[in-house]
Formats: C-alpha cells, structure tokens, sequence
C-alpha cells in the first residue's frame, strides 16, 4: 500500500516531536521561564499534527466525515497557539522587565483568542470564510489566504522584535534565535500558497531541533549539583547587563553576592554527601526569594551571585528581609542535622561608575566580605548543628 507523501511527512514529524518531548520536559525543569513555552509549544504542534492528518482523510462515511471536519475546525482554531509559544518563547529571551514580557505575551495572547473567536463563529454561522466542504470535499474559503498572511505576519513581527532586540541575548544564542522565526515563515508560506503541501509543521519542528541543540542543550551554563547556572554563566550574565545599563545609561539590574555561612564546617562534620544536600537545600531557598526572571548562579563552593532587574532599594531591602524568612523558616521546621544561614552583599550597578565586570564583582566581594565579618559576630559554626 502506497502511503501518501503528507502521511508520511506527519509521521516522521510526530516522531520527531515525541523524541524531542523527553528533553524539552527535563529542560522545563531546569529552566522554567525558557524551557517552559518550549515545552508547550512542542505538545502544541504535535495536537495540531494529529488534527492536520484527521482532517486530510479520504471521507467513506458520514461517522469519518464527522471527525475530519471537527479535526479540521480544531486545527483552524488552535493553529496560533503553536505561534502564541514560539513567540512567547523568544519574549523570554528579549523582553527587558517582567512588564515588557507581559505586554508581549497579551498582545500575542489576544491575536491566538481573536483567530479562535472568528473561526469557531464562522463554523458556528456556517459564513465559510475560511474553508467550507462541497460534499466531502475540502475547500478553501474567500478569507483562507488573508487568515494566513495575517499568521505569518506574527513570524514577521516576531523577526523584527529579535532584530531590534537581539544585542540583549548572549552571542552564541543569537543566530539561532534569528533563524527560528524564518524558517517556519517559509514552511507557512509554501504550505499557504502550494496547495496540498504539508511543510508548516516540519518548518517549526525543524527550528525547535535548532534550539534545543544550539540554546536548551547548553549544559556547560549550569552547575551540576544545584542546577542554576555556573560562574561561566552568569559572568556572561553581567558583563550583558553592564553593556545593556551603559547603553541605557541608567541602573538596570542589582546583584546579591550570597555566602552560604559555616558550610566547610557542615562538610567537615557531616560529610560531603550531607554538605551536597544542604546546598541544594540553599539553592531551593534562593529560588523561592527570587522570581523567575532573576538569574541565580553558583560561583564556586559555598558562594552563590543572583542578577535581579530590581533597583530599588526598598524593593532589595524587602528581597533581603525575604530571604531571611526563608531561612528562618527552613531552621525551624527542618528535620535536617543542619541548619542555614547566609551573608548577603548587596549592590547596583550604576553606569556612571565606569565599572568594568571585575571591578563590580570586587566592590561585591568587598561587601560581602563585611557583611560576613558582622555576621560571623553574632553567628558561630556550633549554631549550624
């Protein structure tokens, strides 16, 4: 039996979609505010996969035509939120505050609703202004190439968003970020004006392989142990953001340089197993204090950097006061042979200052260093057992 060409393109992406779920569900956990919409959009193509090959069946009864006409409503209705994720997916890397990233995502939000309300009402109404079946047979509406052009429009935009803000992502994650709108604009295209074609679902996949190898898989940014990133990470993370605040030319991020207290003495007494769970405890607090968009990195042994887009010194100080609490909460109710205290430096970088990268770690060292020293006088290695 000959299978057609479209039946088997939605078969090899389907597979590829799958094996790619396994990595994009472990990467989700590691990386929530990337990894998240990646994730969501590959569950996304995959149901539009299955609707795409329901509704391309040859009808041999009325039951069958029955599915193949709901696969395909569904397919129309559903067919932006692939664009929502990918889109939102780039937002993450792009957006400069957790309110510009909102505005970024209600916009594309609201385009993926519109498209549903107006295909669910021209079916409802039976307007045919997107597709309509002469006795089985499938054809397209007066509006189906409109409603197309206005869906590869989102790549377009999306394609001059990256361009305008591409010099705030890290270099070697530019490229592919670039390339991930175009090629799924040009699988769109040949699906929207070759008729038959199957390639929109290939094109996405094909760029979400791309990501995943060249920006999801970078593990050589991550600690082992803790999972938030490491010193090569987050040095890459500041100089970033020392470039993005000099252009700018005003405060845009503050950094805590966080010293886990007595640590040596939890290892030396309890072992290394024990000091490996107690920084992995600490890190679980870091990331409950702070929000998604702030980056929290292990520099080495028992010290940890969070860059954070807060400037405000109210705001940090609350951070602190947060902090704090996690801890003391942690102390209280830990059935652990140890207990967790930090000393915290806090600073931000002011663009005035003409600071290079190493001389704002060595102002951070330099208050934490204090910070420690007045910590130390009221917190002993006994206190931690």
């Amino acid at each position: 039996m000959n299978l057609p060409a479209w039946l088997i393109l939605n078969i090899f992406v389907a597979l590829m979609t799958i094996l790619l779920l396994p990595m994009a569900i472990h990467q989700s956990s590691k990386q929530a505010l990337h990894g998240r919409p990646f994730l969501y959009l590959l569950i996304t193509i995959l149901c539009l996969i299955i609707f795409d090959s329901i509704s391309r069946i040859e009808p041999t009864s009325e039951l069958t035509f029955y599915f193949i006409r709901n696969a395909n409503l569904c397919q129309f209705a559903l067919d932006p939120v692939a664009y929502y994720f990918a889109m939102r997916y780039l937002g993450t890397w792009m957006a400069d505050s957790w309110q510009e990233s909102k505005a970024w995502n209600a916009f594309l939000l609201s385009f993926a609703i519109a498209n549903f309300l107006f295909v669910l009402y021209s079916e409802c109404f039976q307007m045919h202004w997107f597709y309509s079946y002469v006795g089985y047979e499938y054809v397209r509406g007066p509006y189906f190439i409109l409603r197309s052009a206005i869906l590869l429009s989102a790549f377009i935009i999306s394609e001059i968003y990256v361009l305008f803000h591409i010099r705030k992502v890290y270099h070697q994650y530019r490229i592919p970020l670039i390339l991930f709108p175009i090629v799924p604009l040009i699988g769109g295209l040949s699906q929207a004006f070759i008729y038959g074609l199957s390639s929109e679902y290939a094109s996405m996949i094909l760029s979400c392989y791309m990501l995943l190898l060249y920006v999801q898989l970078q593990d050589i940014d991550y600690d082992y142990l803790t999972n938030v990133v490491n010193r090569n990470r987050i040095d890459l993370e500041m100089e970033d953001r020392i470039t993005r605040s000099e252009s700018a030319k005003r405060p845009l991020f503050s950094v805590f340089s966080i010293d886990l207290d007595y640590f040596k003495s939890i290892n030396d007494s309890l072992g290394h197993m024990m000091g490996d769970e107690a920084l992995c405890d600490f890190t679980a607090i870091l990331q409950k204090t702070f929000q998604k968009r702030d980056v929290i990195g292990r520099i080495g042994g028992d010290e940890f950097l969070v860059l954070t887009h807060i400037t405000d010194p109210d705001e940090l100080a609350f951070l602190r006061r947060k902090l704090d609490s996690h801890l003391s909460n942690f102390n209280e109710h830990t059935t652990k042979p140890y207990k967790l205290y930090a000393s915290v430096g806090i600073a931000t970088y002011d663009p005035t200052a003409g600071y290079t990268p190493e001389e704002f770690r060595q102002l951070l060292d330099h208050l934490l260093y204090d910070e420690k020293e007045a910590h130390h006088a009221s917190i002993h290695a006994e206190d931690v057992f």
